[in-house]
This record gives structure tokens, C-alpha cells and sequence, in this order.
């Protein structure tokens, strides 16, 4: 997914709607909230730099059961 096709999505949000991340495989009510987010970004010169947005979730703090 691009960066414009994510922006194109969270701009049908609201500014209080929750995000969580979902494995493809799993159901949706399995989906979990983020648990950190980070921008890794590839390059010295901006106009060869490469950038990804990382969304990290953590089953170990996992509060529903499964």
C-alpha cells in the first residue's frame, strides 16, 4: 500500500475512531491495537531516500483471550 492509498483511507476517520492492525489471515474481531509505529527511511539525498511506515502490534499484552 502507498503512502497516498493510506492517507486516501484515514481521511473517511474521524479524529477519535481507534486503528488496529490484523493479521490477512486472521478474523477481524482478532485485530489488535497498535503498539508502536516507526518511519524507517533509506538514503542520504532526499531525492533517492525510500521510506516505510512500520506498524508494530504486540500479542503479549494481548487482553482478549483467544
Amino acid at each position: 500500500m502507498t503512502v497516498k492509498e493510506f492517507r486516501d483511507l484515514l481521511y473517511e476517520l474521524s479524529d477519535d475512531d481507534k486503528v488496529e492492525v490484523c493479521n490477512v489471515n486472521a478474523p477481524i474481531t482478532k485485530a489488535l491495537g497498535i503498539a508502536d509505529v516507526t518511519i524507517i527511511k533509506q538514503g542520504v539525498k532526499k531525492e533517492n531516500r525510500n521510506s516505510k511506515l512500520m506498524i508494530m502490534f504486540d500479542t503479549r499484552n494481548e487482553e482478549k483471550e483467544w
